[in-house]
């Protein structure tokens, strides 16, 4: 009796599994096809932008190797965003230093007509000591010249 009720449950078991083994390999063909029907289209059937870059239903972006960084908002290759960004920075820089060059040339320059300028005003005082000098030495002529 045992062996009989030993021998039916084992044939039970056996059948179980075979049962949750057909329908474990069905489940398997549906996740297949699913992921079938959630693959890219066919190459042909791609929108491909400038950049070589195509977005799926989804819109995840699934670029080419040879793809370029030329699609600002659109789909690009990783990394694009970054270098445009280090490109920005680098011109930035640039015109900082263009910006920082003129202003201390626009400060020599300055420098040098206040040079220019007080060079100019000593030069003046200068003319004019000197005309008094010859005046005051035309008048000592005049007086000696005079007196005699």
């Amino acid at each position: 009796m045992r062996r009989l009720l030993l021998g039916s449950v084992l044939v039970l078991v056996g059948l179980f599994s075979l049962g949750v083994a057909s329908i474990s390999s069905e489940a398997a063909a549906a996740a297949t096809k699913a992921k079938k029907a959630g693959a890219p289209p066919p190459a042909a059937a791609r929108q491909m932008n400038a950049c070589g870059c195509y977005a799926d239903s989804q819109g995840n972006c699934f670029c080419g190797r040879k793809g370029k960084c030329s699609c600002p908002g659109e789909c690009e290759p990783k990394g694009c965003e970054e270098k445009r960004a280090k490109e920005i920075e680098r011109e930035m820089a640039a015109e900082i230093k263009r910006a920082a060059l003129a202003d201390r040339q626009q400060q020599l320059r300055s420098q040098e007509n206040e040079r220019k300028e007080r060079a100019k005003e000593r030069e003046q005082e200068r003319d004019k000591e000197h005309e008094k000098e010859q005046k005051d030495k035309s008048k000592e002529k005049e007086g000696t010249n005079a007196n005699p």
